[in-house]
């Protein structure tokens, strides 16, 4: 059938005459036709140079990039090897957007530390950047993250990540995309300490903090005294040439860190598509762990688990769904690998 085809009442079908927008509109294809079919300029420089003039765009800017011409698309999109122009390029934008949070932030360092005896599953730039030997010699071993994977990826999970089981010394808590060192505030806290360290102590406690309704007020507390780690791509910022992705400790002149009143998580600038599978396999984690007994739940006293349910979080560097939880003592505990690959 025709896609000009149109159904009357009668159910005919009767051919609809092509307007004259939509004879432009051909012709304007064709035109489009032709320009991708032509070289793009980027790829004659030197691949150090292409690099460095793609490290200055944004990540959604790169992907659009890719729809230019085939060239452009296997140029961003294929990765047959660590040398390949696609994995180099993402690992220099990874570099330039998150390492710091795991090779100089001493809590991000720490959580890498805690996985040294793991095997892993990250792309080799990733492991040799972390001083991680490659380990993942298994012909049957699961199917390593392509570099834009992990990137993607770890934009998603880093603070679940990073602050998993946080609790005491430091107390971090994750609000909108940000990390929050609430340990000097624990006892000004109008609520108890312990109210902040079960219910958002090491894991992303947005829906928390806005589900409780925080004044001005508290929210210019935590901009001003108890800010760790900044994520820019949930900012929003009014001045135009700021930044807008990447992790930063240094949270001032930054506009728009907390949102004023209260509102719903901000989302940083990943995939949509990605975004929602992340968040499909987080929820299907979260329920699985409230009514069934995964592997490594806690012990259970009286029929149900102490103190809390788990907490799932992503593991990028293992690329696969973990949980921790509080003992009686107020401890993490750590479960490694609740679940397959994503």
């Amino acid at each position: 059938m025709s896609c000009n085809a149109v159904y009357l009442e009668e159910g005919e079908i009767k051919s609809k005459p092509r307007s004259l927008s939509i004879e432009r509109n051909l012709e304007s294809h064709s035109e489009w036709d032709k320009c991708k079919s032509k070289s793009c300029p980027l790829l004659d420089l030197p691949q150090d140079v292409q690099i460095s003039c793609l490290s200055y765009l944004h990540p959604s800017e790169i992907l659009n990039l890719s729809s230019v011409n085939r060239q452009t698309r296997d140029m961003i999109h294929e990765e047959d090897g660590p040398r390949s122009f696609s994995t180099l390029l993402w690992y220099h934008i990874f570099v330039r957007d998150y390492s710091f949070v795991i090779t100089k932030w001493k809590y991000g360092i720490e959580a890498v530390d805690r996985l040294r005896q793991m095997q892993w599953n990250c792309p080799k730039g990733i492991a040799s950047l972390l001083g991680k030997d490659d380990e993942n010699n298994d012909e049957h071993a699961i199917r390593t993250p392509t570099m834009k994977e992990f990137y993607l990826m770890f934009g998603l999970s880093w603070l679940d990540f990073t602050i998993a089981g946080r609790t005491e010394s430091p107390t971090l808590v994750g609000i909108h995309g940000h990390v929050f060192n609430m340990t000097s505030f624990l006892n000004e806290h109008p609520g108890t300490p312990e109210t902040i360290i079960t219910m958002g102590g090491g894991r992303d406690a947005t829906s928390f903090f806005e589900d409780i309704g925080h004044s001005i007020n508290a929210r210019s507390i935590a901009l001003k005294r108890l800010v760790e780690i900044v994520d820019l791509s949930c900012c929003e910022c009014d001045g135009e040439n700021q930044i807008s992705v990447g992790l930063t400790e240094n949270a001032d002149h930054i506009d728009g860190i907390l949102p004023l009143k209260r509102t719903e998580l901000r989302i940083p600038g990943t995939l949509r598509q990605l975004r929602q599978h992340y968040r499909k396999m987080q929820r299907k984690m979260e329920d699985a762990a409230t009514t069934s007994r995964l592997p490594g739940m806690p012990p259970e006293r009286n029929g149900r688990p102490v103190l809390e349910n788990l907490n799932i979080y992503f593991d990028p560097l293992c690329y696969c769904w973990k949980a921790w939880y509080l003992n009686l003592d107020f401890q993490p505990v750590f479960v490694h690998e609740i679940s397959g690959r994503p």
